[in-house]
């Protein structure tokens, strides 16, 4: 058995059976979507089990929001031979439309506010720094 290819900071990369940016942006959304379920499932953990305020959530979120968006941009990029930044971008697009279709069907209709701007260009921006790490560490 071959031993699994990792990345800087230890991203799994995807299989070299399935080369090509479109299998990088699956893997990008999943493994973001995957870093967002844990980061909020020990966050609920925390917040039952504790007395820690729940006026820290947003602020948690936000964090969580900006995190998964970099990984996802970093692994999108590791996929693509140049232009790092759009395809990070691109990628963190795409994990926060994938949040915001969550959001949508659990909160009854989508409300766009201040925060959620903010939480979209955190995540395209974070996205796009996440590519131009992802392609200017590849050997």
């Amino acid at each position: 058995m071959r031993p699994k290819k990792t990345g800087a900071a230890g991203a799994v990369i995807p299989p070299a059976t399935s080369k090509g940016p479109v299998a990088y942006f699956i893997w990008a959304a999943a493994v973001s979507i995957a870093i967002t379920a844990a980061a909020f499932i020990v966050c609920a953990v925390v917040l039952t089990y504790t007395q820690f305020d729940e006026s820290i959530v947003p602020k948690i979120s936000f964090a969580v929001t900006a995190i998964s968006s970099l990984a996802a941009g970093f692994i999108a990029s590791r996929g693509v031979k140049g232009k790092g930044m759009i395809y990070g971008a691109l990628a963190g697009a795409v994990y926060i439309a994938i949040v915001m279709a969550v959001l949508c069907f659990s909160q009854n209709g989508f409300v766009f506010s201040l925060n959620r701007a903010a939480g979209i260009a955190a995540a395209v921006i974070c996205g796009a720094i996440g590519g131009v790490l992802g392609i200017n560490t590849k050997k």
